[in-house]
């Protein structure tokens, strides 16, 4: 779980940074609305680094099944606080993901912006006898 939280923040960064770039090259997108993305933003990667330390512990426990000695105290330990805090971390990833980012992309709809596909291009044709 923390190794696919920490790809899905990937991905919402990447769409956010889009979205940001959308918002600057349109003159008309309300302030409230870039300022919405810029903490948005600043969440997801907050949580990318909440998930960063969280997945320490969870790298124990890989180390700890690999290893045929009793896990140290510490071990346990990071084990167990990787256990408590990923599942709050990833349930408020999903809010972001299916929330916030939704609610973004509707108000982006709202106000007509949206990435531009370019022009269609020319379909190559072959000609004459080759």
């Amino acid at each position: 779980p923390a190794y696919e939280g920490q790809q899905a923040v990937g991905r919402l960064t990447r769409q956010l940074g889009d979205v940001q770039a959308l918002l600057e090259a349109h003159d008309s997108a309300p302030d409230s609305l870039s300022q919405a993305v810029r903490e948005l933003r600043d969440e997801v990667r907050e949580l990318g680094r909440e998930i960063d330390d969280a997945q320490e512990g969870a790298r124990v426990g890989g180390t700890v099944e690999r290893s045929t000695s009793r896990p140290t105290a510490d071990q346990e330990r990071d084990v167990e606080e990787a256990w408590e805090t990923l599942p709050g971390l990833i349930t408020r990833l999903n809010t972001l993901i299916t929330d916030r980012l939704p609610a973004i992309n509707q108000q982006l709809d709202e106000h007509g912006i949206r990435p531009d596909p370019g022009a269609p291009l020319a379909v190559p044709r072959r000609s004459g006898g080759n």
